[in-house]
């Protein structure tokens, strides 16, 4: 009995090491992504509460919640976070009726990497 009880520790502590070791492998990742994208225009988030993400082309597929700043940790921590479709997107989807246009109400702050030429913009607000 006690030989198994020790199987299942042993295999535990084994099992939390490698989980340890996949989430480090992920927030190295994650930090690269956040690193590239969003550590360019850091400054203007400064003080949202929410950030508006409008991604470019496959930037779409970016986990924006799970990015992994080291000093602040996962960007969802410390934002609401909004993903929407690209502007032209959406501009064709209003044309063809299937988006209704809305005003903002209230201020915000927009931002894009100048490197992409703005694309990937994001705007919080708050």
């Amino acid at each position: 009995m006690r030989q198994a009880q020790r199987q299942i520790d042993e295999d535990a502590v084994e099992e939390d090491a490698s989980l340890m070791v996949s989430i480090k492998r992920d927030q190295k990742v994650l930090g690269s992504f956040y690193q590239h994208l969003l550590a360019p225009v850091e400054a203007h988030l400064e003080g949202a509460t929410e950030v508006l993400i409008i991604p470019h082309k496959e930037l779409f597929f970016v986990p924006w919640a799970a990015l992994f700043d080291s000093q602040t940790g996962y960007l969802i921590e410390r934002h609401v976070l909004r993903v929407a479709p690209s502007v032209p997107d959406r501009t064709a989807r209003a044309a063809r009726g299937t988006v209704a246009a809305r005003g903002t109400n209230g201020g915000g702050h927009v931002a894009g990497n100048e490197r992409t030429g703005g694309e990937g913009a994001c705007a919080g607000g708050g």
